[in-house]
């Protein structure tokens, strides 16, 4: 933090949500030297660099990442919780089952949907009984993610 103080400063304090979020985008240039603050604006109240802040980790990520990303599984915004479904399967994070199988649960169909298909890509047997439920959602994409989730999972 100390080579980009006047960025770290801006992703923390900037008054406007835009600036915040592309100070966070521009800690990820800095290599992981970058990860505390970045892991600091998941806490920030303005859903746009909550996102800015998750995907950058995508890009930063190390084993501290997961714990964190696995919490917005829990986020108010369902556009956070549908990218980090993605996050975690993209890097394989299985102990992220349990909190990903209560999102089939999610009142946004959405979220329900992705978070079906990142079940899918991790191959989770432990889903495997959410995932069929799942499979007769009311929403068509549900369905249809839950069922090629299913034969994803050996």
């Amino acid at each position: 933090e100390q080579i980009f103080p006047e960025l770290v400063a801006a992703s923390r304090h900037h008054p406007n949500a835009f600036a915040r979020a592309v100070a966070v985008k521009s800690l990820a240039r800095f290599s992981r030297s970058a990860l505390r603050p970045v892991l600091r604006a998941l806490r920030d109240p303005a859903m746009p660099v909550r996102l800015a802040a998750l995907l950058t980790l995508d890009r930063l990520w190390t084993g501290a990442v997961p714990p964190a990303v696995i919490r917005l599984l829990n986020d108010s915004s369902p556009s956070i919780r549908t990218n980090a479904a993605m996050v975690l399967a993209r890097h394989g994070v299985r102990r992220a089952t349990p909190w990903l199988v209560r999102n089939l649960q999610d009142p946004k169909w959405y979220v329900r949907q992705y978070t079906a298909r990142a079940l899918g890509i991790l191959g989770a047997r432990k889903a495997r009984g959410a995932l069929q439920r799942a499979a007769f959602d009311p929403r068509k994409a549900v369905r249809e993610a839950a069922v090629e989730a299913l034969a994803r999972i050996p």
